[in-house]
């Protein structure tokens, strides 16, 4: 019988298996294998470039799906602050305690108390609603502008403090009414004038130092949101329109050329009311586009 002579079998030092080893992992071109192999194995060439495509698939596939992530959790995000600025409106006109505007409103505060409790609940109910409006955005505002969205955050937690304080003055209300009523004519007087004051520091609580708080964070929104492009120019310049003509009007009630309800304190702070509704309705449907915000820079930069 014949004898096959027996394969050679072709020794891979140390070396070899370091260079191929090394060409693996640091080229990106496989021809360029081969001068890294000095045993002249072409396998490692075929080898080492199939893993190198697979990796970079892998890295697009991840890369694509870690941003559809992003997106969809700022989809989320900007949804539900639309929703709690809705909330935060329908509480709003909740909080309104009609028995509190009369002339002589401590004579009513006794048959009017579910009135004055339903107004502290709703107005403590606008404290998580503004705040979680500002806390689901700043995230995303915090890529456009993190010193302005610190900022609009800040004032939203001391408009937060504000309506508080407000919460807190209601109840005393309810004190004056039963003291009110117990009390003769020779305590009346005495009574109104602690009332109209109560009153009138429940006022520039709730409508000037709660309300230029709340306007000068919306100033610094709507700046961020103008220049970023996550919603349209329009409705940013809407809002900074109307955050000034709601200052204007909280500066008539401090300096007492108006009082809160009238019709031109009501219309000067209409287009603000109305901006919001929009804002949130605008959230909820389209959300931040925020593929134009770095599209937008880029022409700005042009320009300049």
């Amino acid at each position: 019988m014949i004898e096959k002579p027996a394969a050679r079998r072709v020794p891979i030092t140390a070396s070899c298996g370091v260079a191929a080893w090394q060409g693996r992992r640091r080229s990106v071109r496989p021809d360029l294998l081969l001068q890294q192999n000095p045993c002249g194995l072409t396998g490692v060439r075929v080898a080492s470039a199939v893993p190198l495509t697979g990796v970079r698939g892998g890295v697009a596939n991840r890369a694509d799906v870690y941003g559809k992530s992003v997106m969809n959790a700022n989809r989320r995000a900007t949804a539900i602050a639309g929703a709690l600025a809705i909330v935060g409106m329908i509480a709003g006109m909740l909080s309104i305690v009609p028995a509190l505007e009369e002339p002589h409103y401590p004579d009513l505060i006794s048959a009017h108390e579910s009135q004055v409790i339903v107004g502290a609940a709703s107005q403590f109910m606008m404290i998580p609603a503004y705040v979680g409006f500002a806390l689901y955005l700043y995230p995303t505002l915090r890529t456009e502008n993190e010193a302005l969205s610190l900022g609009f955050l800040g004032f939203r937690l001391i408009a937060a403090t504000f309506h508080l304080v407000g919460v807190i003055l209601l109840p005393l209300f309810l004190v004056l009414g039963q003291e009110f009523s117990q009390a003769g004519d020779s305590g009346a007087p005495h009574l109104e004038a602690l009332g109209e004051l109560l009153r009138t520091a429940r006022d520039l609580v709730n409508h000037v130092a709660l309300i230029i708080s709340l306007c000068l964070g919306d100033l610094l929104l709507f700046c961020i949101l103008y220049r970023s492009r996550f919603i349209p120019r329009w409705l940013s310049i809407w809002g900074l329109l109307g955050a000034g003509s709601a200052m204007s009007a909280s500066f008539l009630v401090l300096f007492r050329l108006t009082d809160v309800v009238t019709p031109l304190y009501l219309a000067i702070n209409a287009p603000l009311a109305l901006q919001s509704l929009v804002l949130a309705i605008w959230l909820i449907t389209r959300g931040f586009d925020t593929k134009t915000s770095t599209t937008g820079h880029q022409h700005d930069g042009r320009r300049g």
